[in-house]
C-alpha cells in the first residue's frame, strides 16, 4: 500500500481547526466560569441583603409629595413640611429642600428603634444630592445632631456622641453616606465608622458612659431645630436606620446597587458611573 503524505497545505487546515475547536472550549469554559461567578456573586449579595433586612428597624423611601413621611418597615412616620417631590432619585420618587424652611420631622422612641442596648450598635445610612457645596446642613439628626449625618462646608460628616468626616463632596452630584458603631470589647471600646460612596472615611474609638443621641426626639431631615441656619439644601432619598453595626462589605453593597439604579434609570452620566466604579474597586482592592 502506498503510503499518503500529507501537504504543507493540509497541515495547515488542520491546525486551524484545532485553534478553532480549542478557542470554542475555552470560551464555553470562560462562560461556565463567568456563570459560576455571577451565580456566586448573587447569592453573597442576597445573603448581606437577607442579614441587613434582620436588623433594619426603619426605612424612609421619602417617596410623597406632602404631608406624612411614611415608614415603609416600622411605625415612625414623620411630617413633612414645605419639601418637594422630584424624580431625580436613586429609586422611584425622593424629596427635595430648599435649604430655608424644608424639613421632615420624626417622633421615635428608643422603644421605637429597639437598640439591643441604650448605646447602640446602630448604623445610619442614606443618599443625598447637595445643591450647595458650602454651608452647615442637616441631612439627617437627632435635636442637637448627637446622632446623625451633615454638611459643613464641602465635607460631610458623622456624629455619633463624637463626628467623624466622611469625605469630601461637590454639588449636584448623588452621594452615599453610612455612619456606623458597635462594641467589639464593650462600651469603653466603641468603634464609629463612616463610609461615602463605599469607601471607607474617618473613625473614632472612644467609651460611651451615657446615651448618645437615641431618646433625643425628634429627628429631623433637612433641619436641626437646636441651632439656627443648619437647615440643608438639596435632595434626600432611602433613609435607613440599623440597629447593628454594618459592615464594609454590606455598604459596598448597597452602594453597589443604588449606583446602578442610578446609571439604569438614566440620572447618572456613564462617564461618572466609569469613575465611580473605579473609585470603588481601587478602594477594594487596597484593602
Amino acid at each position: 500500500m502506498k503510503n499518503k503524505s500529507f501537504t504543507l497545505i493540509e497541515i495547515l487546515v488542520v491546525i486551524v481547526v484545532i485553534g478553532i475547536l480549542s478557542s470554542f472550549i475555552l470560551v464555553g469554559m470562560s462562560s461556565i466560569t463567568s456563570g459560576a461567578n455571577i451565580a456566586k456573586g448573587k447569592a453573597f449579595a442576597n445573603s448581606l441583603r437577607n442579614s441587613l433586612l434582620m436588623n433594619l428597624v426603619s426605612e424612609w423611601k421619602l417617596e410623597e409629595a406632602s404631608g406624612t413621611s411614611y415608614d415603609s418597615w416600622n411605625q415612625n412616620n414623620g411630617t413633612i413640611t414645605g419639601a418637594t417631590t422630584t424624580t431625580d432619585c436613586v429609586s422611584g420618587s425622593c424629596l427635595s429642600f430648599n435649604g430655608i424652611d424644608n424639613r421632615i420631622s420624626y417622633s421615635i422612641s428608643f422603644a421605637d428603634i429597639k437598640f439591643s442596648t441604650i448605646h447602640g450598635p446602630s448604623t445610619l445610612e442614606l443618599w443625598f444630592k447637595p445643591s450647595l457645596s458650602s454651608g452647615s446642613g442637616r441631612i439627617f439628626s437627632d435635636n442637637c445632631t448627637e446622632w446623625g449625618i451633615y454638611q459643613s462646608g464641602n465635607i460631610v460628616y458623622g456624629a455619633i456622641y463624637t463626628s467623624v468626616a466622611l469625605g469630601e463632596f461637590t454639588s449636584q452630584k448623588w452621594y452615599h453616606a453610612v455612619v456606623s458603631h458597635y462594641h467589639p470589647t464593650g462600651l469603653t471600646n466603641t468603634v464609629i465608622k463612616s463610609y461615602l460612596n463605599g469607601i471607607a472615611g474617618g473613625e473614632a474609638v472612644l467609651t460611651i458612659t451615657t446615651q448618645n443621641g437615641y431618646l433625643d426626639s425628634p429627628y429631623y431631615v433637612a433641619d436641626d431645630a437646636c441651632y439656627a441656619g443648619c437647615e440643608f439644601a438639596g435632595i434626600v432619598d432611602e433613609i435607613k436606620i440599623y440597629n447593628n453595626g454594618l459592615s464594609i462589605s454590606q455598604v459596598e453593597n448597597n452602594y453597589y446597587g443604588g449606583l446602578n439604579r442610578l446609571f439604569v434609570n438614566n440620572k447618572m452620566e456613564l462617564v461618572e458611573y466609569g469613575q465611580r466604579m473605579g473609585e470603588l474597586e481601587k478602594s477594594m482592592v487596597g484593602k
